[in-house]
């Protein structure tokens, strides 16, 4: 430590932290504020330069009039009794991409994502008139919140130019450095330049110029194309090859003008960052023309004197749905979403432009005895105009060709975009019409997402398996119906999950390709039998089956996220939100990923976009409860917590995180009767022991909740699955038994491919 720079002004010097051309930075302690800062200091061999001295001062001046996340703060500029000056901003933990790159190249959406933020910085800069000229890793920090920070702005140009360049003299790092910029002649489009060589090295792991002698750099930069990044990663999506390529166009009349139209590309790909689930934007026609062939199929609507007949249209509806979805290069929007809109008086061009489809399906179902008439119509969302019609009056009996003729008619209509492929689109099961009546029967009450509604359903299930034993999609129901009865701890999870993989197996014996077997069976091993490599063996055998399936990608995601590989599960979530934008419960998904990875602010931005789309949902209240007790708002966390009760009809966990969070809030008597009020549920039913141990954590009683833990670990309760990432069990984390205890359900806690550190949650 330079002895010259103890006791600076108000500062504490604590330690160095990195050295550079423009700057020497030491960690210290603010003993105004009590906060630790970083201070930059102008290297003593400069600090008599005025030259350097003035550039010093002008990364100051620049870096203070942009007030963005993904720009640097400065607190202030400030200088020792003998004249050094330095500048203090905030103490970033986390690692520069330098770092990153240098352990090889990273994940995609890691890459992506970086790019995107530091695109949002220069924007902001560029909207200023400021030009930063020196973009490079060494440049960018990405907190352990996983937030970028632009530093540096020691050669920013500042609204036309500043004076400072020397003739003669390249500012800036020549590897980074625009062809133009290597002429002398910068404007915004050289940083863009300069990001593109970034988010090349960030993919590949080499730099696209980067030579021994920095003569043969420049000529490179002037003269040479780089490999193209798929040839070095094979891996590389088209479009993220085509945003490097404008990126690195040596013409810079060819490459991207603005950060914002960068911006724009980058968001297609969207990697991470905050999904947007607003649905008020419109679309063009002409985005809907050039967009990929797609459809929604909207649930039909009941003209049966019967109201209880409602269920088959949602049925044959659905089932068009996984008809559809297995049809290669067509987006077909998942049953959630476009079920969304059941009796709602929306036109069917909003429809179109809210789950960004080019085309809607829509029909009507009335039942008469054994006979059967069907109407459905395909409709055009750019131009309204009708693509196909028909009407079906047959018996009962011809329901499955009735499916097949639709979804062949649908495809038919899309054959230009779809190439003339030959794809099939036959119905699951072409059985018994009355078992398939029972089945669909049995999808209607489950999706009520009820204990009632399941109930129901397993009864219809088990029904049409009695009418029918080789009915597949029931088997599949059946199974669906004990998993989803052992997760939410209605029955006891270690009896529920053997009849699930019963179920499930028998319908993978009769139907191989039932993605919902496969989805069941992989959750069976995921959470009974801890066996990750057989899980994610099914879940990847479940998207293969239907790359079109949220559901199957939702669920490989949380199966991700709870081996701490946050950023392979956000891409996960991020691809079934596009098949299921309106779906709320992976929307809130969204929202728990970025509180696990402790950008809590951006997860509760995510919670208030789906308050939009449902003002109570019940989820998204409990993630913004726990990202509240982050940010230091106990209260709010208790409050957001007691709403969530009222609209969970008070599960168990839901009630061990309103007692955990009334005793970090000091309401230890509340805490100790919600204690009470759960040992009175467990006497009437099952509750899962996880719900006790949140409670004994939030009161400080480490040993009891360890102990409640080791129940459920005996109970296989699926909401262990969560503890290797799980906040609340942070307290525990260094006890050899809590070690013992992911060991045992194989979630070691070694870092694992695709992981990324969750900051200080």
């Amino acid at each position: 430590m330079d002895p010259k720079i103890q006791g600076v002004s108000y500062y504490e010097i604590l330690q160095p932290l990195a050295s550079g051309g423009m700057g020497v930075v030491y960690k210290a302690r603010d003993l105004r504020l009590d906060r630790i800062v970083a201070l930059k200091f102008l290297p003593a061999d400069l600090a008599a330069n005025p030259v350097q001295r003035e550039r010093f001062i002008q990364e100051a001046k620049a870096a203070s009039l942009l007030d963005h996340p993904n720009i640097c703060t400065i607190y202030e500029i400030g200088s020792t009794p003998d004249g050094r000056v330095f500048i203090a901003m905030p103490f970033y933990e986390g690692d520069t991409v330098k770092h990153k790159i240098a352990q090889g190249p990273m994940e995609l959406i890691e890459s992506a994502d970086i790019a995107t933020q530091v695109a949002q910085g220069l924007a902001k800069a560029h909207s200023k008139g400021i030009i930063h000229r020196d973009i490079k890793p060494a440049n960018l920090i990405v907190t352990n919140d996983s937030i970028v920070k632009i530093l540096d702005f020691g050669v920013a140009k500042l609204n036309g130019g500043s004076g400072l360049t020397r003739s003669g003299t390249l500012l800036g790092t020549v590897a980074y450095m625009s062809p133009e910029q290597i002429s002398g002649e910068t404007d915004q489009r050289t940083d863009l330049w300069s990001l593109g060589v970034v988010l090349y090295e960030m993919l590949t792991g080499q730099h696209p110029f980067c030579a021994e002698k920095e003569a043969t750099t420049i000529y490179q930069i002037l003269h040479v194309q780089p490999s193209r990044p798929v040839v070095l990663r094979p891996e590389t999506p088209p479009h993220l090859e085509r945003i490097l390529s404008r990126l690195l166009e040596k013409d810079r009349a060819m490459r991207y003008s603005r950060a914002e139209e960068l911006l724009e590309d980058l968001r297609r790909f969207q990697p991470k960052g905050s999904i947007d689930l607003a649905t008020t934007s419109e679309l063009s026609g002409s985005f809907l023309q050039m967009a990929p062939p797609s459809i929604a199929v909207l649930p039909f609507n009941n003209l049966s004197r019967e109201t209880e007949a409602e269920y088959f249209g949602d049925g044959l509806a659905e089932e068009l749905i996984y008809a559809l979805s297995q049809v290669d290069g067509l987006h077909v929007v998942s049953r959630v979403s476009a079920f969304e809109f059941k009796g709602k008086s929306h036109n069917l061009g909003q429809i179109g432009q809210q789950l960004k489809v080019r085309s809607v399906l829509t029909g009507s179902v009335r039942m008469a005895g054994d006979r059967l008439r069907v109407n459905v119509e395909m409709t055009n969302i750019a131009d309204g105009y009708c693509l196909w019609s028909a009407r079906f009056d047959r018996d009962m009996k011809d329901v499955f060709a009735i499916q097949d003729e639709i979804a062949s008619h649908v495809v038919s209509n899309l054959k230009l975009r779809l190439e003339d492929q030959t794809h099939s689109v036959a119905p699951r099961y072409v059985g018994n019409p009355d078992a398939y009546n029972l089945y669909l029967k049995g999808r209607y009450y489950f999706n009520r997402n009820t204990e009632q509604g399941f109930r129901k359903a397993g009864e219809c299930f088990g029904r049409a398996i009695a009418v029918d034993s080789q009915c597949a999609p029931a088997c599949a129901g059946l199974a669906e119906f004990y998993m989803a009865m052992g997760f939410w701890s209605v029955t006891v999870p270690a009896e529920a999950w053997p009849k699930a993989r019963e179920f499930a197996a028998k319908a993978m014996q009769l139907d191989p390709r039932n993605p919902d077997a496969h989805i069941t069976l992989a959750k069976v091993y995921q959470f009974s039998d801890w066996d990750r490599s057989a899980a994610e063996g099914e879940f990847r055998r479940a998207v293969q089956l239907n790359p079109n399936h949220s559901e199957a990608r939702f669920a490989y995601s949380v199966f991700l996220l709870q081996a701490g590989q946050l950023y392979q599960s956000l891409e996960e979530i991020k691809r079934a939100h596009d098949l299921d934008p309106l779906n709320l419960s992976i929307a809130t998904g969204v929202a728990w990923l970025h509180y696990y990875r402790g950008d809590y602010y951006r997860a509760m931005d995510q919670c208030q976009q789906v308050f939009e789309l449902s003002p109570d949902y019940p989820e998204a209240q409990g993630c913004l409860a726990l990202c509240s007790e982050k940010i230091g708002h106990p209260a709010d966390s208790v409050v957001w917590l007691e709403k969530t009760t009222q609209g969970s009809a008070e599960l168990p966990f839901v009630l061990g995180l309103l007692g955990r969070a009334y005793a970090l809030n000091g309401q230890r008597e509340k805490a100790v009767e919600m204690q009470h009020k759960l040992q009175t549920i467990s006497k009437q039913r099952y509750t899962s022991q996880v719900a006790h141990a949140l409670v004994a954590l939030g009161l400080g009683d480490l040993d009891l909740a360890m102990q409640w833990l080791e129940e459920a670990l005996q109970a296989h309760d699926a909401f262990l699955c969560y503890a290797k990432v799980f906040p609340p069990y942070d307290p525990l984390r260094d006890r050899p038994r809590f070690q013992e205890m992911l060991q045992r359900m194989g979630l070691a806690d070694t870092r694992q491919l695709g992981s990324h550190p969750r900051g200080s949650a």
